[in-house]
């Protein structure tokens, strides 16, 4: 996926969070490169019996890998 691509999927990612009640951020600061985005919505849920917090957070990669995913969610959680 280019650039191009992805800044314009997740335009509209973003856009349906945010209709659909997520708070987002963006450029959010973490390290040495920063989150493009991280969108948040704390609600009641009677189905889970209280709060529910929910976070998408998003990067970029040059290549995916296991290790890196699992360093992606580490640093993201």
């Amino acid at each position: 996926m280019n650039t191009s691509d992805g800044n314009s999927w997740l335009a509209t990612v973003t856009q349906n969070l945010d209709e659909n009640g997520f708070q987002i951020r963006t450029d959010v600061p973490y390290g040495k490169t920063p989150f493009p985005a991280v969108a948040h919505r704390s609600r009641f849920e009677l189905t889970k019996f209280g709060n529910c917090e929910t976070f998408f957070v998003f990067a970029e990669f040059d290549s995916m890998n296991a290790a890196a995913m699992n360093q992606f969610s580490a640093e993201a959680f």
